[in-house]
């Protein structure tokens, strides 16, 4: 059978849909479409009944879709998620059921871990070794586990790599079909080694420098919480530039502009866990927006609406975010 696979437009996304690929191949199916997904398409079609019909995001036959790392959709042939607010319509969530093919599990830290294992726990399937280091970097990259902040800074492993060629050209359609295959027949290092990779990599590096300028002079700290408004996407990655001069704040409020939305960031400190005393992606939720327990994120129509809720966050922060001594 031949599915449309529609994933997260970042590592773990892609990941996850890599190893969906592996699985299907390997039982004689196979995907013929491959679609990136960002959350502006919750603004704009996504949340249709007819989105896998009607979109406009490629052209040609409509196959049975599958999505992962993305929020549910009830006409989805499969669908995994491991966020914490996976449904964002109340009547679809009357339709969800969790089955083999339908599965949620925020304690997943990665996307891919969770279709690898469900996979092999529901039918019995097993992945070439080389998806080990795959599946061990999504939880990394998706579940924020780095060695330190400076480690996302630095670029020296084959997996921020890679993950970096995403971020920078994660719109690019070679990048949708061609990485997706990569991913789900070679070792990360493999694909690191690509002259396009990198290109973007060396191209990143720079582009670092420049944001951690940026960012020295225009950090606004309170208490332990820090808030930034970043000019571009590109100075928005890597996101621990704040902790690699700042390593003692706990929250990190960020905010950018996205395509034509305004994308609003909040994160705990990953390398201080055991002092977040807020569920960050339950906070987000309430205003329309998803993450995890320590990480989440929204996107609003106007910069005025996302700096009014910066603001209510970074108060809320200071007021709740800490554990009593």
């Amino acid at each position: 059978m031949t599915y449309d696979i529609y994933f997260h437009n970042d590592f773990d996304g892609r990941a996850a849909a890599a190893v969906m690929l592996s699985f299907l191949r390997s039982r004689g199916d196979d995907i013929e479409h491959f679609t990136p997904l960002d959350y502006y398409l919750l603004e704009s079609g996504y949340l249709t009944e007819n989105f896998f019909t009607k979109h406009k995001l490629f052209k040609g036959k409509r196959n049975p879709a599958i999505v992962v790392d993305f929020p549910f959709h009830p006409k989805a042939a499969w669908w995994f998620d491991h966020h914490g607010a996976p449904c964002r319509k109340k009547s679809w969530l009357k339709k969800f059921k969790q089955t083999a093919q339908w599965h949620h599990d925020p304690q997943y830290a990665s996307c891919c871990k969770q279709v690898a294992e469900i996979l092999k726990k529901e039918f019995g399937w097993n992945p070439p070794k080389f998806f080990t280091e795959t599946i061990r970097w999504g939880d990394i990259l998706d579940g924020a586990r780095y060695k330190s902040a400076r480690q996302t800074i630095e670029l020296k492993e084959s997996a921020l790599q890679v993950a970096v060629f995403f971020d920078r050209r994660g719109d690019d359609p070679i990048t949708w079909g061609t990485f997706t295959e990569l991913l789900a027949e070679k070792p990360l290092a493999l694909i690191a080694r690509r002259a396009d990779v990198r290109a973007v990599v060396r191209e990143a590096k720079e582009e670092i420098k420049l944001a951690i300028a940026y960012i020295r002079k225009n950090l606004v700290i309170e208490g332990r919480v820090g808030y930034v408004f970043l000019p571009s996407v590109a100075f928005a990655k890597p996101r621990f530039i704040p902790l690699v001069l700042h390593p003692e704040l706990l929250y990190l409020v960020r905010m950018f502009k996205k395509r034509t939305l305004w994308h609003l960031s909040v994160g705990q400190n990953p390398w201080r866990r055991n002092e977040n005393a807020v569920d960050i992606g339950k906070l987000i939720s309430a205003y329309g927006g998803g993450g995890h327990h320590g990480v989440g994120a929204v996107e609003f129509k106007t910069r005025k609406e996302a700096k009014k809720a910066a603001n209510e966050i970074v108060i809320y922060l200071l007021q709740h975010g800490f554990k009593k001594k």
